[in-house]
């Protein structure tokens, strides 16, 4: 019983762990890009390249029960395999190159959006970097902190980027641009915030920090705010209005 728990466990806080990054990649690219009229082509791009991932994690919870011989042989099967392609650099270049001699510049966004999501993961990625060369080499790029270990700075990085993520709200609440499209977003966003913090606190109780919980109580309470002041651009019919 106590070693299922644990696999259990270690289950979550993996599953937990990834969904939270995958909501922070769309959230930062979001705002980079905004103001742009292709800002949606980059935002879903730069999730896409953790969807074999937890698809992954989500299979191995429903068929296995969380059973960790078979979270194992997920991660070394197709699917790593998939994860690697999306996470390379290499390929990204050479449909990068393809798409630029074929002069479609309609898809550059994408590649974007999948360029931020694989720079970002290489900065907070200790010990867990991407195989950005593949399939050419299996050398992995090491950032000096991690999103999810705490003894790599993951708490603190976690908290300075929803201090910072409620900074930007602020702003983007003085501003009267595009005011369906980031209330619509942000609200979005809002959930993902909400539920990535009881379910981070509930797993990991290194989580459960004095900073940590305030710097979600703010980002909380600043999202709420500006849903609030433009409750009228949310229950609009549709989800993106320029």
């Amino acid at each position: 019983m106590f070693l299922f728990e644990h696999k259990e466990k270690i289950y979550k806080k993996t599953f937990g762990s990834i969904s939270m990054n995958t909501l922070w990649h769309a959230v930062w690219t979001y705002i980079v890009f905004r103001k742009r009229s292709w800002c949606w082509k980059a935002t879903l791009f730069a999730i896409i390249p953790d969807i074999p991932s937890l698809l992954a994690l989500s299979l191995a919870l429903l068929k296995s029960g969380a059973s960790w011989d078979f979270f194992s042989t997920v991660h070394s099967g197709w699917w790593m395999i998939s994860t690697n392609i999306t996470h390379s650099l290499v390929l990204m270049a050479a449909l990068f190159l393809i798409a630029v001699i074929a002069k479609a510049r309609s898809v550059f966004p994408f590649f974007y959006g999948w360029l931020a999501h694989v720079g970002s993961d290489i900065i907070t990625h200790a010990t867990d970097g991407p195989l950005v060369f593949w399939p050419v080499s299996s050398y992995k790029i090491f950032g000096l902190l991690s999103y999810w270990e705490a003894k790599y700075h993951a708490v603190g990085f976690n908290t300075l980027n929803l201090i910072a993520f409620s900074i930007v709200l602020f702003y983007v609440m003085k501003t009267k641009e595009n005011k369906h499209f980031e209330a619509k977003f942000f609200s979005l966003a809002l959930v993902g915030i909400v539920a990535s913090f009881f379910f981070l606190v509930y797993v990991q109780p290194e989580y459960r920090s004095l900073q940590f919980i305030l710097a979600n109580c703010i980002a909380i309470i600043m999202s709420l705010i500006f849903l609030i002041k433009n409750r009228k651009c949310i229950m609009t019919d549709k989800f993106i209005s320029r």
